[in-house]
């Protein structure tokens, strides 16, 4: 099994909704994404998938949350937007844009900062 990562940094701001019995105040992150791809086989060059594809697809997904907040923009304006709810979002927003026969995201991390990350993991 073939593993690769991509990693994306940015920043945004969030606030949780209904933490601990009220809204949190919007404040700011330096964002880590890790996004990981498996496969099986490589294509005919060596590659199970072209990084600057993923590279693609995570730009993409991220272009309407970078220097914004993630509470201005659907799904977080109702869905709160904890780092385990935006892994969960990128993971299945990426899976549906890539475009491999080889390969497929089966995990992404979000990190609030470089201590504290979630992930979301199909199976």
């Amino acid at each position: 099994m073939f593993q690769l990562e991509v990693t994306k940094r940015f920043y945004a701001s969030h606030g949780l909704y209904d933490f601990r019995g009220e809204d949190e105040l919007i404040h700011e992150h330096h964002w880590k994404v890790v996004v990981f791809a498996k496969a099986e086989t490589l294509d005919i060059s060596g590659c199970a998938i072209d990084f600057h594809e993923v590279d693609h697809l995570l730009n993409k997904v991220l272009s309407r949350f970078q220097g914004a907040c993630f509470n201005d923009h659907a799904p977080f304006d109702v869905l709160s937007p904890s780092a385990e709810n935006i892994a969960k979002y990128l993971h299945e927003e990426l899976n549906l844009s890539l475009k491999s026969n080889l390969a497929a995201i089966f995990r992404v991390m979000v990190c609030e900062d470089e201590e504290h990350c979630a992930s979301y993991e199909s199976h």
